[in-house]
């Protein structure tokens, strides 16, 4: 099976691998963000620290690949009229958006997210809006915080 030829690259056991291919998933079409994200740190405590990079880019290439490889649709740098989202996740009943920070905070994150109206076309898809705002520490090599809103679709009128 292809996931158990990980174990080489990342020391984690096909146990643990095969647990984040079936839990996260179902997790993000649940709607439980605090599930999927908790699954993702022992994931970045197995790499091996001397192949690391100190670049936010590193964190939200590790993150996309992940995603993708458990079938989640999943696109990175979309462009949008007001800049670039990171990464966002769609799945039946939800659209993920997340905003990566290395060294920063998840507010910070969570602030761009809303600043640039990164939702807003997300909000004719009639489903679920999930901001989320991920802080990375190089030290640490992992995720430092993470926050997650989700998101009321304002009401437009003709009147504004």
């Amino acid at each position: 099976m292809a996931i158990e030829g990980l174990e080489g690259y990342i020391h984690a056991s096909s146990q643990n691998i095969n647990a984040l291919a079936v839990n996260l998933p179902k997790a993000l079409a649940r709607g439980e963000i605090a599930a999927a994200m908790n699954m993702l740190p022992p994931f970045f405590a197995a790499i091996p620290y001397d192949i690391q990079l100190k670049d936010e880019r590193y964190y939200q290439t590790i993150i996309h690949l992940i995603f993708r490889m458990l079938g989640l649709y999943c696109r990175s740098e979309v462009r949008i009229a007001a800049g670039r989202i990171d990464t966002l996740v769609e799945t039946k009943n939800y659209v993920y958006c997340f905003e990566f920070k290395l060294n920063g905070d998840a507010e910070e994150a969570l602030a761009q997210i809303d600043n640039k109206d990164y939702l807003l076309p997300g909000q004719e898809s009639g489903k679920g809006l999930v901001k989320v705002g991920v802080s990375f520490d190089y030290q640490k090599r992992n995720i430092r915080e993470w926050k997650a809103v989700r998101v009321k679709r304002p009401v437009l009128t003709g009147d504004d």
